[in-house]
């Protein structure tokens, strides 16, 4: 293959970047909205942990980020989510709506339905 062919081919190859607008919607009247992610290291086991709640006006009441240790990423976006309905709970909230990334953390939440025992003890709690 001549050089210039494989060149060609290489640029072809390259990851094309996008780039899109999200705009995070506030939440109702008299409501609150807690945004909580989860990350894992698997390599170390190790995970982060983080939110943030803002009110109707857009106003930020608390955000967290926490180190924590767990088995997998399921577990830490599992309990990111815990510990910001927790804080919620605590401080009086009762009015609450969690966005989180994870779409399997959402239907286990939605369909109360998990196979994963470990995992089933932490969205039970939420």
């Amino acid at each position: 293959m001549p050089w210039i062919s494989f060149c060609d081919i290489l640029i072809r190859l390259q990851p094309v970047h996008k780039c899109i607008v999200v705009h995070w919607i506030k939440p109702d009247m008299d409501n609150v909205k807690i945004n909580t992610d989860g990350s894992y290291l698997k390599v170390e086991g190790k995970a982060g942990l983080g939110g943030a709640l803002r009110d109707e006006n857009e106003d930020s009441i608390m955000a967290f980020s926490l180190p924590y240790s767990c088995e997998n990423h399921n577990l830490a976006e599992a309990y990111a989510a815990w510990t910001g309905i927790n804080w919620c709970v605590q401080n009086g909230f009762t009015i609450v709506t969690l966005e989180l990334d994870s779409l399997y953390i959402v239907d286990i939440l939605r369909h109360e339905n998990t196979t994963n025992y470990r995992l089933s003890q932490i969205t039970d709690m939420i």
